[in-house]
């Protein structure tokens, strides 16, 4: 099984990043997959606008400065504003880098003009006589896809996993994506449903983050109240894999309208500190994973009990 999970994930990579028409092209290879394994499965549609970057670039004492783009407001940026990207409560234009990835990797998204910088190029920001830098944002509108597997009515157990990715996305979320779609076949449809989302790592509404998620709640809220247990997979084959109920991790990675799901619900998910140096980063690619096997195996245990 290994072998085609990361055949599978490689080629929904071949999508990345999976936003924009990519995100399309990533929809249209999962449907075709269920089709071929012959996997009944509902089609929900809704609306969703996306930012596109038609120019980003960072310029210190005029040489160029590899960058990304994380922002939702289009400006100029000239001050040397740097922040670490792993704390996600600062407001304001900024530059910003994750303290735990040798390259661009950007953990969250602010409401202004926002560069991301890899963690090398801090101190030469820092140390320029001038630094200038530009991001420009435009908003458009296209339509989502959610692909529901199992029971849309009563199901015990509801597990979430999203196929949209910034950047390489082979961990985040490739890697779980194929792995349930592989299990689909198999599985106790009766019991139990499967949301492969898109839209969960960014939209406009606030938060920008789990807005497919969110769409199919408004259509199946009542699934959500009545079933028995929730579960999120995401980013595994990263180190060993674990089953969290932290409640905390519940609320970032699950954000819904209603809170009544946190008590229930659970994540299965790779090493933190190994996922943070490649996360939302060019650098999330398939020789990152390191332990599918396990990967493989515990989100089997975990669903052991809805598997023929």
């Amino acid at each position: 099984m290994k072998r085609k999970v990361i055949e599978t994930a490689e080629e929904l990579c071949e999508f990345s990043p999976r936003l924009w028409e990519n995100e399309k092209k990533a929809a249209d290879l999962i449907e075709q997959k269920l089709d071929e394994k012959s996997v009944e499965h509902q089609l929900q549609e809704y609306q969703v606008t996306y930012p596109h970057y038609p120019e980003y670039w960072l310029e210190a004492d005029g040489e160029e400065i590899k960058c990304l783009p994380s922002g939702f407001e289009s400006g100029e940026i000239t001050e040397k504003i740097v922040v670490d990207n792993l704390h996600t409560d600062f407001e304001g234009t900024n530059l910003n880098f994750n303290p735990k990835c040798p390259g661009l990797s950007k953990q969250t998204m602010y409401e202004a003009p926002a560069l991301t910088i890899a963690r090398k190029d801090v101190q030469k920001v820092l140390e320029a006589d001038e630094i200038h830098g530009r991001l420009e944002v435009e908003w458009k509108q296209q339509t989502g896809r959610n692909f529901l597997v199992g029971n849309t009515e009563d199901p015990e157990l509801v597990v979430f996993t999203h196929y949209d990715s910034w950047w390489g996305g082979f961990l985040d979320n490739a890697f779980s994506v194929s792995l349930l779609m592989h299990l689909a076949p198999k599985l106790d449809k009766e019991n139990i449903l499967v949301l492969f989302a898109g839209s969960e790592e960014v939209s406009q509404e606030n938060p920008y983050w789990c807005y497919g998620y969110r769409k199919f709640e408004e259509e199946h809220h009542e699934v959500i109240e009545r079933c028995k247990d929730i579960v999120v997979v995401d980013t595994i084959g990263r180190g060993e894999t674990m089953v969290s109920s932290d409640k905390e991790l519940m609320e970032e990675a699950l954000v819904l309208n209603s809170r009544d799901y946190v008590e229930k619900t659970e994540m299965i998910v790779g090493d933190f500190d190994k996922v943070m140096e490649i996360y939302h980063s060019p650098m999330d690619t398939k020789d990152k994973l390191t332990h599918p096997e396990d990967a493989i195996e515990t989100v089997k245990d975990y669903l052991s009990d809805y598997l023929h």
